[in-house]
């Protein structure tokens, strides 16, 4: 998760720590705001409880290690290119992950023969891991990137309420039907409690259905995208074998984590 938040504050990049690593801490801090669209100098000084003048000698600093940059006409800050290039290893990072649910991902796909995908979330942005395309002449070749389809709305379901309140409070709402963010909240809290999330209407004649997947180190999803034509008669059958393999994968990211 980007945004972090400690018993004492629910501001974001917060790090009250009294160590030699301090300003690791705050530039850590401040990395989180930029990766959640805080992006001036005031703003981060607000959420991060750092006066403007450190702000801008860490900015500065982590400027000339190419973690971020400055937008010369705005002057604001953004993940630079190091940032970026940290990013191309998400797979590589994640493999364990992959690995742990490459089976239950071939598995869904052998029962529903529909597009199948594996996704986590980091710093709101959404990341693919695995991907399995259907075989059928009238499928999803690549699901668009709605950021409120189901697959969006289950890894905000992740995050707390007051991580969820934060993110809304930096994002506009995108969604495909116009819903606004009490919508949103609604679908969130209805994803949280039944553990699975529908959507249609993003794209039109086009169904997806997603799962979370617990314990691991962000926000990650199983997901299900096709025809809404050959999805919606089987839709309880789909969303039942979602959820055992989401199980099973949680349950293998628990083990992991735990070291059992």
């Amino acid at each position: 998760m980007v945004i972090e938040s400690n018993k004492n504050s629910n501001i974001p990049g917060k790090v009250e720590r009294k160590s030699p690593v301090q300003s690791i801490s705050r530039a850590a801090g401040i990395l989180r705001c930029l990766a959640n669209n805080i992006h001036s100098v005031k703003e981060i000084s607000a959420f991060t409880m750092l006066s403007m003048g450190t702000v801008h000698r860490i900015l500065k600093a982590l400027e000339e290690e190419e973690f971020v940059i400055q937008d010369p006409v705005e002057r604001k800050y953004y993940l630079g290119v190091f940032a970026a290039q940290l990013s191309l290893y998400q797979s590589n990072t994640h493999r364990w992950l992959i690995a742990r649910s490459s089976n239950e991902l071939n598995r869904i796909w052998e029962l529903f023969n529909e597009f199948t995908a594996l996704d986590i979330e980091v710093g709101l942005q959404t990341i693919n891991l695995l991907t399995i395309q259907s075989k059928s002449n009238y499928s999803v070749i690549r699901p668009p990137r709605s950021f409120f389809g189901s697959e969006s709305i289950v890894l905000l379901s992740q995050h707390p309420d007051d991580e969820l309140e934060v993110i809304l409070s930096h994002m506009n709402v995108r969604t495909g039907d116009g819903s606004d963010k009490d919508t949103l909240r609604r679908q969130v809290k209805q994803a949280r409690r039944q553990r699975y999330y529908v959507s249609t209407g993003i794209t039109e004649g086009i169904m997806a259905i997603s799962v979370p997947i617990e314990h691991y180190l962000c926000p990650a999803t199983l997901s299900v995208v096709g025809p809404e034509i050959r999805i919606k008669p089987i839709v309880s059958n789909v969303i039942a074998e979602m959820l055992k393999s989401s199980a099973l994968i949680s349950e293998k990211v628990s083990q992991s984590l735990s070291g059992s």
